[in-house]
């Protein structure tokens, strides 16, 4: 912490509002514009719901927000800072980052939980895994094992796990990028609940990308990428 913090780093939080201003990007070694020209402003506290047909540029914007890749022209920023000149490490500990393929590590659902929070009592991973319905879905509960990358649990199951780490961590900016699309109707409406419930207790702001316009309901605001 103490080296963090002579480097200027372990500091900055959001706060404000997100801005892509003019923002232009290609994939590297591509010659199509993901986005061209784009621009659009999000305000801290909203559910922003991002939509448009498949391969048409809605996960890059959250891509391009945690610096998987740089804009090639316009500028995002950030509580009015330019998002590069945000340390990769504040920058990634401020958002929580739920994708539709989650990286779950090899262990236990409990192991899995607390890399989100590792002074998470026991009272919290339970309500965490309740309200996610990991208890109710997932035989073993907490204690059972993930496999290598998570391969012994179906694709819901681990989106249910990526979601519950989302709900521990606090983190006032949440990106879901298809974070419920291996889930059946049901689970999607409850799991969009859960996290408006969330949002709305930390104050956190959402963007979410997903297909099943349903599960947007919530949204303050709907972006449609065109």
């Amino acid at each position: 912490e103490d080296e963090r913090d002579r480097e200027g780093q372990g500091r900055w939080r959001f706060e404000q509002e997100i801005l892509f201003e003019d923002v232009s990007f290609r994939y590297p070694h591509t010659q199509k514009d993901i986005l061209k020209h784009k621009s659009l402003k999000i305000r801290q506290g909203d559910w922003v719901g991002i939509t448009g047909a498949s391969g048409i540029g809605k996960s890059t914007i959250l891509e391009l927000l945690l610096r998987f890749y740089d804009v090639d022209e316009g500028c995002i920023r950030v509580d009015g800072q330019p998002l590069g000149d945000i340390s990769l490490y504040d920058l990634r500990r401020s958002v929580s980052y739920v994708p539709q393929e989650p990286v779950l590590r090899q262990g236990t659902i409990r192991d899995n939980l607390l890399s989100a929070r590792p002074d998470a009592t026991q009272e919290e991973l339970l309500c965490a895994a309740e309200r996610t319905g990991i208890l109710a879905a997932i035989e073993g509960g907490l204690d059972r094992e993930v496999g290598e990358q998570g391969m012994a649990l179906s694709g819901g199951e681990r989106q249910r796990i990526a979601i519950a780490r989302c709900l521990l961590d606090g983190r006032k900016l949440i990106l879901l990028d298809e974070a419920t699309s291996q889930m059946d109707a049901a689970a999607q409406d409850t799991m969009a609940r859960v996290l408006r419930q969330e949002q709305k207790a930390r104050g956190a702001t959402v963007l979410s990308v997903a297909h099943r316009t349903e599960f947007n309901r919530f949204a303050d605001e709907t972006i449609r990428v065109e």
